[in-house]
């Protein structure tokens, strides 16, 4: 996918990539509408066909490994980064997700000043914003334990 791809772009600072990233999540309000009624008919489709479902939790995972591998490559280059990596994901994608809707359902947002606070705050939790404090209890991003009423993957 694109978004893979621009993660492994050689010879790119890995600053440049999340700005890439956030260009190609963002390229215009028209695109994100477009999207957002796409995913949401995927996801209609989805919830009563297994095979469906399955591709979808396998796109999300690509990305998952895709954040990482950016992560990665962001503290070969001497930036600070989160240990709590998986965390890391789960907030940076559920954000874009977040804020795709609402780019969808507000058009009249600011896309530019959108993007570039998206910038800083995915900036933010790589380098750890959303760890847990000393003394803290923080846990793993995966239950251990099955979680009761949940479906397995």
């Amino acid at each position: 996918e694109g978004l893979e791809a621009i993660v492994a772009l050689p010879g790119v600072a890995v600053q440049d990539k999340l700005r890439l990233l956030v260009h190609a999540a963002f390229p215009s309000t028209e695109a994100v509408e477009r999207e957002v009624r796409l995913q949401s008919e995927v996801f209609s489709f989805a919830k009563d066909e297994p095979a469906a479902r399955a591709a979808v939790v396998a796109s999300y995972r690509r990305f998952r490994d895709a954040c990482a591998a950016l992560l990665e490559e962001g503290a070969k280059e001497g930036l600070t980064t989160t240990t709590d990596r998986e965390w890391a994901y789960l907030f940076i994608h559920a954000l874009i997700d977040g804020l795709t809707f609402q780019l969808a359902v507000q058009p009249e947002l600011d896309l530019a000043g959108l993007r570039v606070r998206l910038e800083r705050v995915i900036l933010a939790l790589a380098e750890g914003a959303a760890d847990p404090r000393p003394g803290e209890r923080g846990g793993d991003c995966v239950a251990s334990e099955p979680v009761p009423g949940s479906a397995p993957d």
